[in-house]
């Protein structure tokens, strides 16, 4: 099945039903006669746009007339496109089909930095060298940094003997580089000639590690329990305090050092939100759940501080309150997506839900300078994007369509059957500045 990658806006033939007003700027497709995808995209402050995923096959990686394809049959890719989405480049990691670029950064130079697994020997070098770095497990974590001509600068790798997940980067103004994810039994975290070993408490413990603009090692810490606790986004804030958000169960400590502060899961998985100072010492841990399953996919700040997530919540009631306070919201029907609103204290604001008798999933989640709070996913059925008294109804056309959301204003694509396993691009990264947003 051709599965083409598809950038921002997904095909000129969707309806867009605007209760607000969101001007189309251009929309880009990529892709081969076999399986591609694209799962993280970033913009630099030129407007370039940065994209990472996988690819089997040979698909053309220039959305314009011309042709350029990878040299090897699968792997993962790289790409850039300029403002005007115009190719400018493509890149690929070679290896297993089966590898996977899961997320981007670029610096102010324009340095790209992606991170994911890959499961077995790989050349990291794009180029005509080669830098081959060999897997120790089932599935290690890469970081990957090329220039902004997308010539190789270094690789790194880390991993055990199980499976080990790079889920999210993002890298502070002077390089240095932030990675959140999961991993198993005992990981080296320092990718030299040094050591730094940590051992998981349970099935997968969450991490956040972080090296130097130049790839050294810096420091490592991780987070957990005797089950699954996995951190799925990080973002860092003007003085370089690291937020990153995923989900825990039974009960994990959240300090990284020698002190203990314990999270205690209400039942199934719950979701954590965590604030560690520059050097990856705890700020504060807050825990919000209810007694069914809950998960976080997305973390974002505005100008003040203030910390966003969404997600998805299904079957229970949740106090979204992690203080001594309570607020209750409670599900509809399947999964249902959430947004929630921390001040930097970690203190609650508010949290919003949108219900439908479908499924619905909160995917990613961004601010604007103004206050503006987007959110975008996908969803079954109809929807309820009003997370107020009053309702605002969109109705699916496919088995899996899009939304996006303003608080206070709401623009919905549509159209998705043939590529709702492509939403991908659009819902787990999404990116403001090809957007104008009134």
């Amino acid at each position: 099945m051709k599965r083409a990658i598809y950038f921002l806006t997904l095909a000129l033939s969707f309806a867009v039903n605007t209760f607000g007003q969101i001007n189309f700027d251009w929309a880009k497709s990529m892709g081969g006669t076999s399986y591609d995808q694209a799962n993280a995209i970033t913009t630099d402050a030129q407007g370039n746009v940065y994209t990472t995923g996988n690819f089997y096959g040979t698909p053309d990686f220039d959305p314009g007339p011309s042709t350029y394809t990878l040299g090897s049959l699968g792997g993962i890719f790289i790409s850039k496109l300029d403002a005007n989405g115009n190719f400018v480049w493509a890149k690929d990691i070679n290896g297993a089909i089966h590898n996977t670029g899961l997320s981007i950064a670029v610096d102010a130079a324009g340095n790209v930095y992606t991170t994911g697994h890959f499961k077995s020997t790989s050349d990291f070098d794009p180029g005509a060298g080669t830098f081959t770095i060999a897997t120790l497990g089932d599935a290690d974590i890469f970081i990957s940094k090329l220039d902004a001509s997308g010539n190789f600068i270094w690789a790194k790798s880390i991993g055990g003997a199980g499976i080990d997940e790079g889920n999210d980067i993002d890298v502070d103004a002077s390089g240095d580089v932030f990675i959140a994810g999961y991993y198993s039994g005992v990981v080296d975290f320092d990718p030299g000639v040094g050591s730094f070993n940590l051992t998981s408490a349970g099935n997968y413990d969450a991490f956040v590690f972080s090296l130097n603009a130049a790839g050294n090692f810096m420091w490592a810490k991780s987070f957990g329990g005797t089950g699954y606790d996995i951190a799925t986004s990080i973002k860092l804030d003007a003085l370089g305090n690291i937020h990153t958000t995923g989900s825990f169960e039974t009960t994990s400590d959240f300090d990284p050092n020698i002190a203990v502060f314990n999270l205690i899961s209400a039942g199934g998985y719950d979701i954590f939100i965590l604030k560690l100072n520059p050097s990856g010492n705890l700020i504060w841990a807050k825990g919000i759940g209810g007694t069914s399953y809950e998960n976080t996919s997305a973390i974002a700040l505005d100008v003040s501080g203030n910390i966003y997530t969404t997600g998805n919540f299904q079957l229970a009631a949740i106090d979204f309150d992690p203080g001594p306070g309570v607020f209750i919201v409670n599900p509809g029907v399947g999964y249902d997506v959430f947004i929630s609103k921390l001040d930097a204290a970690g203190n609650f604001v508010w949290a919003k839900a949108f219900n439908g008798p479908g499924n619905e999933l909160g995917m990613s989640i961004a601010t604007d300078n103004a206050g503006g709070v987007y959110t975008t996913g996908n969803f079954t059925g109809t929807l309820d994007l009003d997370p107020g008294v009053g309702t605002y109804t969109i109705t699916a056309l496919a088995n899996d369509d899009v939304f996006i959301s303003k608080l206070d204003a709401v623009e919905i694509l549509y159209g998705l059957n043939q590529l709702k396993e492509q939403v991908i691009i659009m819902v787990q990264e999404f990116v403001l500045m090809l957007w104008e947003m009134y």
